[in-house]
C-alpha cells in the first residue's frame, strides 16, 4: 500500500504543482513587463514589482524565450520574457542589446 502511494504522489506531484501554478497565474490577469536600463518592471492587473538587475545577473536565451536566473547557485528566482511579445526584430535586437548590457549570458 505504501508503495502505491509513494507511485501516485510521484507520479501526480508535478501535474498538482502545475495546476497551482497556472491557478495563480490566471488570478493576476494580464501582465505587462517593460525592460529598462534599470531593470525589468513587471505589472498585472493587481500587482507591480521591480527587478533591479542585481538580482538576476545571468541570463539564456532560448528560441521562444529570455531566461533570466537569479543569483544564487540553485538559480531559485526566474524571470522569463517571452519573444512573442516582443513587436519585431529591431526591438528584439533592442532586448538583447539592454540584456547584454545588463546582465551575463549562459
Amino acid at each position: 500500500m505504501g508503495l502505491v502511494f509513494v507511485m501516485l504522489a510521484v507520479i501526480l506531484t508535478p501535474w498538482l504543482q502545475a495546476r497551482q501554478l497556472y491557478r495563480f497565474a490566471v488570478r493576476q490577469g494580464t501582465c505587462r513587463t517593460v525592460v529598462r536600463e534599470t531593470g525589468i518592471e513587471v505589472a498585472t492587473d493587481h500587482s507591480t514589482m521591480t527587478v533591479r538587475w542585481p538580482m538576476v545577473p545571468r541570463y539564456r536565451e532560448t528560441p521562444q524565450l529570455f531566461v533570466l536566473f537569479s543569483g544564487d547557485k540553485q538559480a531559485t528566482g526566474i524571470t522569463m520574457l517571452p519573444k512573442r511579445a516582443v513587436r519585431g526584430q529591431e526591438d528584439l535586437d533592442r532586448l538583447r542589446s539592454v540584456l547584454d548590457r545588463n546582465v551575463r549570458r549562459l
